[in-house]
């Protein structure tokens, strides 16, 4: 029946989430992490421009396979990252507050979308490619490679002795340690 055939489809571009860990994870590897953001960011919001038109179903589950695909990467690419960038001490916190934006990302998201389909199904289009837009221009802003960077750790037991080196002072060198 037609429920069993969505189900087919929905599993299809659920498959791509499978494929992007081990893609996201390789791109970064081997072209960069600011290449992968580059690249996942880019590719998702062209690819998104695509839902302006009506296609068939099968060009329609192959635009979410792809758009699923450069998303899930993109997230891929920042959990290789995150750590990359801060040091030990601020590092729980900040994947913290990334998931944490997420959640509400996704909460906010759901019911935008809800509330805008059943104004106009062009809007939840506009505003799944606008964040797509916002996504694109924060990686071509962010030039950072991270890929051979050596970080260094702020210490646990120098916090509770109560040194307080900034981040910048930490990660500079110029730490009174």
């Amino acid at each position: 029946g037609i429920n069993a055939e969505y189900g087919v489809l929905l599993s299809v571009i659920t498959f791509s989430a499978v494929l992007a860990v081990f893609i996201g994870y390789g791109t970064a590897v081997k072209c960069g992490r600011n290449i992968a953001f580059k690249f996942f960011s880019t590719f998702g919001f062209i690819t998104s421009l695509f839902l302006f038109k009506c296609f068939s179903t099968m060009t329609t589950v192959a635009i979410f396979f792809i758009i699923k695909l450069c998303t899930t990467s993109l997230n891929m690419v920042c959990v290789i990252v995150l750590p990359e960038i801060y040091p030990t001490s601020f590092r729980n916190m900040a994947v913290g507050v990334v998931n944490g934006a997420g959640k509400v990302g996704m909460v906010v998201g759901s019911g935008a979308v809800y509330a805008l389909y059943y104004y106009t199904p062009l809007a939840v289009v506009f505003l799944f490619s606008g964040a797509a837009l916002v996504a694109m221009t924060a990686s071509w802003i962010w030039d950072k490679e991270t890929t051979m960077l050596l970080i260094s750790d702020v210490r646990d037991q120098d916090i509770t002795e109560g040194q307080t080196d900034s981040l910048d002072e930490v990660d500079s060198g110029r730490s009174s340690r």
